[in-house]
């Protein structure tokens, strides 16, 4: 604040100008009810000793109420991070249950060795076109290769893997 004096000596106080920042957190030292008026006038200091006098708290929000509101927003993050923990919970276990399926489906179809191979999306050469398909999946396109030797047939699995096979047995994988 800051003084000066009036045509008559008096000295009047100009009042510092204060900003009010979103966010900050003002303390009420004072309320004073006016003299002859039923005007309320709040006086609130904020971390920076800065002071006010305000005659409507409307538009302002208490600390109370703020600290709800994040306690709340705390509580519902908690939850949703506890939802999720158990929804990637249940896919995992849904995923476990579904590769031991398939695992106990391919070992019963292929024997141990090679069923437990193809479970895991794993060839090895001499396996069937079946045991292929069962690993891999179908392929995305193929094409036949026939000369004086046989038929040679080119299963693609994109621009990086093929197989090659002779009649049913699998001769080479590209990767």
């Amino acid at each position: 604040m800051s003084t000066i004096e009036d045509e008559n000596g008096k000295s009047i106080i100009i009042p510092k100008k204060v900003k009010i920042e979103p966010n900050d957190r003002w303390n009420c030292i004072d309320v004073t009810i006016l003299e002859g008026s039923s005007w309320i006038s709040y006086i609130l200091k904020n971390q920076k000793d800065e002071t006010v006098a305000i005659n409507d708290i409307g538009d302002w929000i208490l600390e109370k109420d703020i600290l709800e509101k994040e306690r709340q927003e705390k509580i519902s993050q908690q939850n949703l991070k506890l939802k999720q923990e158990k929804e990637f919970k249940d896919i995992e276990l849904k995923e476990k249950i579904a590769f031991e399926k398939r695992k106990k489906e391919c070992i019963e179809m292929f024997g141990n060795v090679n069923g437990e191979l193809i479970a895991l999306g794993k060839l090895k050469i001499g396996m069937s076109k079946e045991m292929c398909k069962k690993s891999w999946g179908i392929p995305i396109w193929s094409n036949k290769i026939t000369n004086e030797n046989g038929t040679i047939e080119r299963w693609y699995y994109g621009f990086d893997f093929s197989l090659y096979f002779v009649g049913n047995e699998l001769k080479q994988i590209e990767q």
